[in-house]
């Protein structure tokens, strides 16, 4: 879980000291939306809209809103492909190890107790299952609008695919790598080392203050 009081709070604090890291407040304001809309509308409402989950959560955006604010639309750039180099660079370690991606059994315990919570009535709880991108219901609300429209009826399943059982736990197969630690690594690498960043490896991106 990203903390909205670290992402959001991270973001305002960027945005409004700004200008002591050479920065205008527009370059942070425009830093700021570019992280944060760059991110949901892509990655978010329109790869759940289309395919039914969700590529990167709300907190991921809000991550990358802050780093907008603290380093303008560069930083940006950078904390998501930056990020995106370290995970790609995890899995491969992973998977050269035979390291299997599998939900913690805290993790499982907590749904679990959701679940309990949400079939006994509680709409906290049926609010949160749905919110959870490890529990959210297949639903690619943009695309069943389209085939409403045109009147595309969805294929009816076939009598093998209705008997036939998952092969593992359909919470297991939404075991994924989290985004975060991965964008928040790269956000360290610009705090601690944009200037070299800046001077030997983004020339062409990033146009030196």
């Amino acid at each position: 879980m990203l903390p909205d009081r670290v992402t959001i709070g991270g973001m305002v604090l960027g945005i409004f000291t700004a200008t002591l890291r050479g920065y205008t407040l527009r370059d942070s304001l425009i830093g700021a939306a570019v992280g944060f809309f760059g991110t949901y509308i892509p990655f978010d409402f329109l790869y759940r809209g289309f395919l039914g989950r969700r590529a990167m959560g709300l907190g991921d955006a809000k991550l990358l809103a802050l780093a907008g604010a603290w380093f303008g639309w560069p930083g940006t750039v950078f904390a998501l492909f930056g990020g995106a180099i370290h995970g790609t660079l995890y899995v491969i370690v992973t998977r050269l190890f035979g390291i299997e991606t599998k939900l913690p059994d805290a993790v499982l315990e907590d749904i679990a107790e959701l679940e309990k919570a949400a079939a006994e009535g509680d709409d906290e709880a049926k609010k949160a299952l749905a919110e959870d991108p490890l529990t959210e219901e297949h639903n690619p609300f943009i695309l069943l609008f389209f085939k409403r429209l045109f009147g595309i009826q969805p294929a009816e399943p076939t009598a093998d695919e209705t008997s036939e059982e998952p092969a593992e736990d359909a919470k297991t197969q939404h075991a994924r790598i989290p985004f975060g630690p991965f964008i928040i690594l790269a956000i360290l690498e610009l705090l601690f080392a944009g200037q070299w960043l800046q001077e030997h490896l983004l020339p062409f991106l990033w146009p030196p203050l």
